[in-house]
């Protein structure tokens, strides 16, 4: 990877990663194409990362890949290594470098409590977005203030159901827990919090949930999660969820989402949402998602439809 310093601001990363796409796309391919695979690369490799951290710690070796990403580095190296393995070999260390700075990004941004979305900037910047439905992503900064007002009494919510958790009747170690939580110093109660107090809570913690039912690369989730501190989302306190008809979409966001630690994991393509997921969504997304599963033909119908609809839904 480059060792050049890069400036504190997503242009920058943005700009270096898309310098490394046009490279592979020089090569022949469609800057779409390239896109879409340095996508499912990116994604691919922060999947596997837990698998990885347990098998390291355990045999002392990376995890053994997955059958679909065998498949798929198979498809890369018919794609990128036609002419010899050198080239496919050269090809991979520029997507590497992409990658590398795609998490140097989410490292910077996390130092911050700044959450950046680098893949939907390069998505906008690169024009392959879907120009028959004027696909367009909410701005970070309108997101930002959005995200303001809807969550304002968000992190006193979570205090509460904090409480809630510690007074359950069944969490009698907790009541103990707490008994000693008075008679500690400033200093030391907030380190008691964080390491006895809250683990205590937490299996009795009912989460805060919220959802983006038009997620795009996760814009409006990365800037609802910028304002509240950094260790609600990390315990899982308030978790993210939402789903996309543009399943490009659906793997920005997956990528943004675990860039920065939100269980990226809840963010499935329309096709795949369950009966219960659509029936816990607010109308007018839940019968959008039911016609768009039932009649995929007609999914440029929905998708406009979709256009003039933005909001953050939260269960509560």
């Amino acid at each position: 990877m480059r060792k050049e310093k890069l400036p504190i601001n997503r242009q920058a990363y943005a700009a270096e990663i898309i310098k490394c796409l046009d490279r592979l796309s020089a090569a022949g391919h469609s800057r779409s194409t390239v896109f879409e695979d340095f996508l499912k690369l990116a994604e691919a490799s922060l999947e596997a990362l837990p698998r990885h951290v347990i098998s390291i710690s355990e045999n002392g070796q990376y995890a053994e890949d997955t059958e679909e990403t065998k498949k798929f580095f198979s498809h890369l190296r018919s794609r990128y290594g036609r002419c010899s393995q050198e080239r496919f070999k050269t090809h991979m260390d520029i997507f590497s470098e992409a990658i590398g700075t795609l998490i140097l990004s989410a490292e910077m941004g996390e130092a911050n409590h700044e959450y950046m979305d680098i893949p939907g900037d390069i998505y906008m910047q690169l024009e392959i977005g879907n120009l028959r439905t004027g696909q367009f992503f909410t701005p970070m900064n309108v997101a930002k203030c959005m995200a303001e007002m809807t969550m304002m009494d968000m992190e006193s919510q979570v205090y509460e159901r904090i409480k809630k958790a510690l007074l359950h009747p069944d969490n009698i170690y907790c009541h103990a827990v707490l008994l000693t939580s008075v008679i500690l110093e400033k200093g030391d109660a907030q380190k008691y919090f964080f390491e006895t107090v809250l683990p205590a809570a937490v299996p009795y913690y009912d989460p805060i949930r919220v959802c983006d039912p038009c997620v795009g690369s996760g814009v409006m989730l990365l800037a609802a999660a910028c304002t509240v501190p950094a260790w609600m989302t990390k315990w899982g306190l308030i978790r993210f969820y939402g789903s996309d008809i543009d399943n490009t979409c659906v793997r920005m966001c997956r990528i943004n989402i675990m860039l920065y630690g939100l269980n990226g994991t809840h963010i499935p393509y329309y096709r795949d949402l369950s009966p219960q997921i659509i029936a816990a969504m607010p109308e007018p997304y839940a019968e959008l998602y039911k016609r768009a599963q039932a009649e995929p033909e007609k999914i440029l119908e929905v998708t406009e439809e979709f256009k003039h609809l933005r909001q953050l839904c939260f269960q509560l």
